[in-house]
């Protein structure tokens, strides 16, 4: 029996035919019902427009329209290959899970039993603008989760690459590879482009999914440009989510609950273009959201901030890169293994029943944490009382720790010497608060005021 599909799906199918726009009228278009079908998009891709003098259209997930995980309001992926790609494919060998140097493709090669050979396609733009969604969270039977099993991958909008193995029908027929391996091709978008859209009513699912493709680039381009979340009826996942990471990612001009980064299979260690590994580069400007988690493995995310406002927490780690000109509330749990330098930074962390934690820097295996810190300051917020404790800036650590101030290097017994003369607890060289200690009267300290005229200081520290 064939698909029945909504309208709007049945219209996005049609634009994608004919490489024709899809431009929505006003008023609300309703997703499938129950659906774990993907749109195909090829390489003259897709683009979901409304016109911008009119009312804005919306996406919306009907009623009672999930009944189990992995139904997405739209889910894109890019089509299989064609024929003339097939034809002009440059196949490489891979080894599942090995971290690739060269493409060891030379005569002399011999192969595990795991290897493939394997070629990677980026092509097909989709474009969403001025488009609304609505999730509809609150009209779902989320009561027939399972426990432990939450819809977590029913998305609203869903994207990422894909992977296409050879098999011996037309269009997907990848020849023989003369060493006896089985073919595979992957296929990723060249960009995502979201502007203008407001997002109602998420809950147990992201409400802008990049999931996993399991190869490098996934997309190439990412780009999303006025993001704005509304009405969270009991908000569990992000505003905008990614659990495979892309080669280059722009957010700016969001107003968002949450934005996250996800990736627990090491960028590096899946199939890629080059020999050489590029981190995915990811801009983040002019942000307002409560919680930003970097939280990548691998050290493979660059960021680039600038003009964020994080209202509930930072988290994460294995990031490196910079943020400046930004709000940072940071809760209790500590920054891991990071690579960070902030500059122009505004850190404010809570008073937890007369007690400050501060903020945390762990080193995890073996890998340090290393922040830098150029006009910063740190601000206990709320009230503090007469009996007040803590730290300001705190880690736990293993000899060695590196510190410096102004680029000029000094050991744990000189830190002291650096620290205005506030209530403060003595540095022990193992394992111990490090830095500031609170006093009553202690709520701030500025980089650029409170460390005897000096403007940046640097923090590594190490764990064996």
């Amino acid at each position: 029996m064939p698909v029945v599909h909504s309208p709007l799906v049945t219209s996005i199918l049609a634009a994608i035919a004919n490489n024709q726009p899809l431009v929505l009228p006003p008023g609300k278009h309703a997703t499938d019902k129950h659906s774990r079908a993907t749109i195909a998009v090829p390489a003259t891709g897709l683009q979901i427009l409304s016109d911008p003098t009119l009312p804005r259209p919306i996406i919306q997930r009907p009623n009672n329209g999930l009944d189990g995980d992995d139904q997405c309001g739209l889910h894109f992926v890019p089509d299989h290959p064609t024929q003339p790609e097939i034809d002009a494919a440059q196949w490489k060998v891979g080894v599942i899970g090995e971290r690739l140097k060269d493409f060891k493709n030379g005569p002399e090669f011999t192969p595990p039993v795991d290897a493939f050979e394997y070629e990677i396609l980026v092509r097909g733009d989709i474009t969403i603008q001025d488009v609304d969604i609505d999730c509809n969270m609150q009209n779902q039977p989320l009561n027939q989760q399972k426990p432990g099993s939450p819809w977590e991958h029913s998305a609203m909008l869903r994207f990422h690459g894909i992977r296409y193995d050879s098999q011996p029908v037309p269009g997907l027929d990848f020849g023989t590879s003369p060493r006896g391996l089985p073919r595979r091709m992957f296929v990723a978008f060249r960009s995502v482009t979201i502007q203008r859209l407001d997002s109602s009513h998420g809950d147990v699912a992201d409400d802008i999914f990049i999931s996993r493709s399991n190869f490098h680039p996934n997309i190439q381009q990412v780009t999303l440009d006025h993001i704005r979340s509304f009405e969270l009826p009991n908000r569990k996942r992000a505003t905008i989510g990614f659990d495979d990471l892309a080669a280059n990612i722009s957010i700016s001009d969001c107003d968002l609950f949450s934005l996250h980064f996800e990736d627990d299979v090491p960028w590096d260690t899946v199939p890629r273009q080059t020999p050489d590994f590029q981190k995915a580069s990811v801009q983040l400007t002019n942000i307002r959201t409560q919680l930003l988690d970097l939280a990548a493995k691998g050290f493979v995310l660059d960021v680039d901030g600038q003009g964020l406002e994080i209202t509930r927490n930072l988290s994460g780690g294995q990031a490196s890169g910079s943020i400046r000109s930004s709000k940072i509330f940071k809760d209790q749990i500590a920054l891991l293994r990071m690579d960070m330098e902030f500059t122009d930074v505004e850190w404010g962390f809570p008073v937890i029943l007369g007690q400050v934690h501060g903020l945390k820097m762990m080193p995890v295996n073996g890998e340090p944490c290393r922040a830098v810190f150029n006009r910063n300051t740190f601000t206990a917020a709320g009230q503090l009382p007469t009996n007040a404790s803590g730290v300001l800036i705190a880690g736990e650590f293993q000899a060695p720790f590196s510190m410096s101030v102004d680029n000029k290097s000094f050991s744990v017994s000189a830190i002291a010497a650096l620290i205005p003369a506030w209530d403060r607890s003595p540095i022990p060289l193992l394992r111990s608060p490090l830095l500031v200690a609170l006093g009553p009267s202690t709520r701030t300290i500025s980089t650029d005021c409170g460390w005897g005229g000096h403007s940046c200081f640097q923090i590594t520290t190490y764990k064996d």
